[in-house]
């Protein structure tokens, strides 16, 4: 029981990880599209 528990927070944690690099690199990429988008007008 106690390895299942550990296992679930190891699987929880990773898949923070990974959302929080997705959400980085979409705000990454929202700041450069409105910088190409200032830099045309």
């Amino acid at each position: 029981m106690i390895l299942l528990l550990g296992r679930v927070k190891m699987i929880l944690e990773n898949k923070r990880s990974i959302l929080q690099k997705y959400s980085g690199s979409q705000k990454l990429s929202q700041i450069g599209k409105s910088r190409l988008f200032k830099g045309r007008f």
